[in-house]
């Protein structure tokens, strides 16, 4: 019983470490599957295997994303972008992005900036094009508010003039008619006075006619009546 213990324990020593080497490996497997970046050197060749014996692949530029696999020594098991595997220099690879992604980062977003910045001061440049188009018609309009004003003020004092003129006239007019009708109602009855003072005069004189008449008949009849006798 004691030598089937003695055996058993081997065993599960082994069985123990299995596990355990086979949860390592698990785990840096899955801990390998991470993103990288190619550090700041010109190129870096892709070989087929860990070591600078291995073909080359292709060449990877600086600053190129990709995905690492595993690891062997001073050697790492990467996957490009478009899915191409191969092994590089682990000491050129580095967790973030480049200096040299985020200088074209950086000058990208400068361009557009820069873009932008030109496009604004354009468009400050037609609206002060369009500011001063507009303060000219405001001020034309202002001139032209002021003359309407004048000549309203103007009218203003002139009709009031002319409604006092034609207040004036009326009164005048009135008064002018009443004296027109005085006159002729004057002149009626002068006209009537001369009728009748022709009328008597032409009465008199027929009067003082008929008197001569009747006294020279007299005056005959009396000197015919001597040569009678």
């Amino acid at each position: 019983m004691k030598h089937k213990k003695m055996l058993a324990f081997p065993i599960i020593k082994k069985l123990s470490v299995f596990l355990l080497l086979l949860i390592i490996c698990t785990w840096t497997a899955a801990a390998a599957a991470r993103a990288a970046y190619v550090s700041d050197i010109l190129r870096l060749a892709l070989r087929t295997g860990p070591g600078a014996g291995y073909e080359t692949v292709t060449v990877i530029q600086s600053g190129q994303s990709l995905e690492i696999i595993a690891t062997e020594g001073d050697w790492a098991q990467v996957k490009l972008p478009d899915n191409r595997e191969g092994w590089v220099l682990q000491r050129y690879l580095v967790p973030n992005r480049t200096s040299n992604i985020l200088l074209r980062a950086l000058e990208q977003k400068h361009a557009a900036l820069s873009e932008q910045t030109a496009s604004l001061l354009e468009e400050n440049k037609d609206l002060k094009n369009q500011n001063i188009t507009l303060q000219t018609e405001l001020d034309q309009i202002e001139k032209r508010a002021d003359k309407v004003t004048q000549d309203y003020e103007s009218f203003k004092q002139e009709a009031a003039q002319y409604l006092k003129l034609k207040t004036q006239h009326q009164k005048t007019a009135s008064q002018l008619a009443k004296v027109s009708k005085q006159a002729a109602e004057l002149q009626e009855k002068v006209d009537t006075a001369k009728t009748r003072q022709t009328i008597r005069w032409f009465i008199t004189g027929a009067g003082v006619l008929f008197v001569g008449i009747l006294i020279g008949l007299s005056t005959r009849r009396q000197r015919r009546r001597p040569s009678l006798l």
